[in-house]
């Protein structure tokens, strides 16, 4: 999702979105992206720093507590910040949607038909990372609650079994991630072919000019 303003942008790019009449204004347009791309960048930043400095607070807050509890507190933490996490996440998802559909809604060369079919892609796209996140956090929770409740593992074991299993879903976080890459690369040089099939050739746009010319000293 690092780069999701930008892919939307480039879809738009693709599809013939941007009208602009010179390289210096195209190049504006480019540049209005690219700041938009940075500042959602920035507000990921910021909040992951809060997200840590929560985890610090509760470390010191909880490290004279009996290891149930403290684990018990982690745990409600763990759960609030996921619950911070998913709503920032669906903020940014809606800027970007909007940001598209503001786009779309001034571009004269695209049906109907390919607007829609943008619009369900990246809204597709999101909701199946957002459903793989919401699994992978389930999972990482119930992991906890049974090494928790698990008497026959030492405090080592315990510790080892949660490296072990975030571990595991690092990887699987890469590999759909990876997916989901090569599902929008596949989708852009679609939308890149398709733009050119559609594209007038040159003589083709001579030739209407010229009946245009034509129609005019007739009348």
């Amino acid at each position: 999702m690092k780069k999701g303003i930008l892919m939307v942008a480039a879809a738009v790019l693709i599809a013939g979105g941007i009208q602009a009449q010179d390289a210096g204004e195209r190049e504006g347009k480019r540049a209005q992206m690219q700041e938009r791309h940075q500042q959602q960048q920035q507000r990921r930043q910021e909040h992951r720093q809060q997200m840590r400095e929560k985890m610090k607070a509760l470390r010191e807050q909880t490290k004279e507590m009996p290891e149930d509890e403290r684990r018990q507190a982690r745990m409600n933490l763990m759960e609030e910040l996921y619950s911070e996490r998913s709503a920032s996440l669906e903020s940014l998802h809606n800027e970007k949607m909007q940001f598209l559909q503001e786009r779309l809604a001034n571009n004269q060369r695209m049906s109907d038909a390919h607007k829609s079919e943008l619009i369900n892609f990246f809204t597709q796209q999101y909701r199946a990372a957002t459903d793989f996140r919401d699994e992978c956090h389930a999972e990482a929770v119930e992991h906890l609650r049974q090494i928790a409740a698990d008497e026959n593992l030492t405090q080592e074991q315990r510790k080892q079994s949660v490296a072990e299993h975030r571990q595991a879903s690092q990887e699987s976080f890469r590999n759909h991630a990876q997916q989901r890459r090569e599902a929008r690369q596949s989708f852009m040089e679609r939308m890149r072919e398709e733009a050119k099939a559609n594209k007038p050739a040159r003589g083709e746009k001579g030739e209407k000019r010229g009946k245009r010319a034509q129609r005019g000293t007739e009348e």
